[in-house]
């Protein structure tokens, strides 16, 4: 019971990053009906796990201490968007209120604009369960360091969103008239080109590794014949 009430109290507090990029850490214990130290717990907590992080500053107008600003890392939009995974009016939302966080979302009027926003709305939730749950797994075993890191997270987001929808036979970009208007919407931005290519160097290289190693495999005679 006690586990569900504190973190039923840091939801509220993530919550309130649906509808503020920033947000003081004084007017928080109002906000989700705490009170101050029980708030300042939970931030602890939650700057802990890398969900939050401080943003800056800023002075007292009342002389005393300064005001400390918490702003959402991307694994705190992570979980956020994870929760309101359901509601297309709630996603849309955050995508617009974080266009700097995500590439994807920073690109976001162009899916718009190509009539591609409800497949792109279905292809983040698919990102976000595939990401989201791969993050909660590695956190479980103890590597939220190595491969549920921030930036580790930006990029498979990123990733997940804009690269992995052109190969999917279940993606909403499987038939050739979509994908190729998704294609299109790519090759029309300079960022997005860049990224896609990226993309597909990275896989190239990985590929020729593979390989690599399954030539040397190739080679070597089976142990039972030694």
């Amino acid at each position: 019971m006690k586990y569900q009430a504190s973190l039923k109290t840091q939801q509220r507090i993530l919550a309130l990053f649906a509808e503020n990029k920033e947000y003081a850490q004084y007017d928080m214990n109002k906000a989700v009906n705490k009170d101050y130290h029980t708030v300042l717990r939970h931030l602890r907590r939650m700057e802990k796990a890398a969900l939050i992080k401080l943003s800056r500053t800023e002075a007292s107008t009342k002389g005393g201490k300064e005001k400390n600003i918490w702003k959402l890392t991307t694994k705190g939009l992570q979980a956020l968007l994870f929760r309101n995974r359901d509601n297309s009016d709630a996603l849309e939302k955050l995508i617009q209120l974080y266009p700097d966080m995500l590439l994807a979302f920073k690109k976001w009027p162009l899916f718009v604009e190509a009539g591609l926003k409800e497949k792109m709305l279905v292809v983040l939730r698919e990102a976000l369960y595939a990401t989201y749950l791969f993050a909660v797994q590695a956190v479980s075993i103890g590597l939220q360091v190595k491969f549920a890191g921030d930036e580790t997270i930006r990029q498979t987001l990123n990733s997940s969103i804009l690269y992995t929808p052109l190969f999917g036979v279940d993606s909403p970009f499987h038939e050739q008239a979509t994908i190729e208007k998704l294609i299109t919407t790519y090759k029309k931005d300079e960022e997005l080109r860049r990224f896609i290519n990226d993309c597909f160097k990275r896989d190239l290289e990985q590929h020729q590794r593979t390989l690599e190693v399954k030539k040397l495999w190739d080679t070597f005679r089976s142990t039972d014949n030694l």
